[in-house]
């Protein structure tokens, strides 16, 4: 687990690296800098704008102003905005506390919708809670995210700036924010659980006597979490018919081995619990007509 914590932290980092140099690179090579607006201005002078220029390093060259940039950045040093006159990462952290609070709303109300039908759907197999489940997953997945901003919009616009409307708000936008993630999640865990269902393992642990609930708990889930495990840092949304299509091959190969009958240790007694019950009832009967066997005698 550490290991695959340390890949993942490792592999975010060198991300980060790639799309902040092509990023920086895009830029520099689109021609203009944050001053040449300022060249329109009659009033400014030439030297005046040079000026500025060497006082922002912008007249150095491309990797040299990456690396100190970079070097900054490490320090939670942005530089100074030119149009707020203020230091970025006061602005960055501002925006990114309200991002990150956003993203776990969408992420808390994707949970709360996906997991609980899909424990619902794996416990009663019912061709209605299935049917109810593929048509909540294709309609979040196949609705447009602008309409789902603009009908938070006209909901918003339509209450009045006190403290409840800033809350009522806030969920409104987790709520269009979560579409996506409810697809996702709801398809890989709905589909990926009445696949776990028909195991041997599953089968093995019905015939120890076990509910089917806890057979669904202890046994099912956890196999079935690791594509949503998977996809849960990207967000992703999976195409209508994932669950059974081809886009999720690639998800379904990189998923870790299920346990079979064969790699479950084993148990002490694996007889159904009314054959222990039938067994020790016949021999309680065998012991007491011996015992009054011998009493007669």
């Amino acid at each position: 687990m550490i290991r695959l914590l340390l890949r993942k932290c490792l592999q975010g980092l060198m991300m980060i690296l790639i799309v902040s140099a092509v990023t920086f690179a895009l830029l520099g090579f689109a021609g203009g800098d944050a001053l040449t607006q300022l060249r329109d201005n009659s009033q400014i002078s030439e030297v005046t704008i040079e000026r500025l220029r060497s006082v922002y390093g912008l007249d150095q060259p491309l990797p040299v102003r990456y690396l100190r940039w970079l070097s900054g950045a490490v320090t939670g040093d942005l530089g100074e905005s030119t149009y707020f006159r203020v230091p970025v990462s006061g602005l960055v952290w501002a925006r990114l506390v309200n991002t990150f609070l956003l993203g776990t709303a969408a992420f808390a109300i994707a949970l709360t919708f996906a997991v609980p039908l899909s424990l619902i759907g794996a416990r009663y197999n019912s061709t209605t809670i299935a049917a109810f489940i593929d048509l909540l997953i294709l309609v979040t997945a196949s609705t447009p995210r602008i309409v789902l901003a603009l009908v938070a919009l006209a909901i918003s616009v339509r209450l009045t700036a006190s403290l409840t409307s800033s809350v009522v708000l806030f969920w409104l936008a987790a709520l269009a924010l979560s579409a996506p993630l409810i697809s996702a999640f709801l398809a890989q865990l709905h589909g990926e659980l009445q696949r776990t269902m028909r195991e041997d393992f599953i089968k093995l642990a019905r015939a120890k006597g076990l509910s089917e609930s806890a057979v669904i708990l202890r046994h099912a889930v956890r196999p079935a979490l690791t594509p949503v495990l998977t996809i849960a840092p990207r967000g992703s949304t999976p195409r209508p018919g994932c669950r059974h299509g081809p886009g999720c091959v690639r998800l379904r190969r990189s998923r870790a081995k299920r346990p079979t009958r064969s790699s479950i240790p084993p148990s002490p007694s694996t007889t159904p619990r009314w054959e222990i019950r039938s067994s020790a009832r016949s021999n309680c009967v065998t012991a007491i007509a011996r015992s009054r066997s011998r009493g007669s005698s």
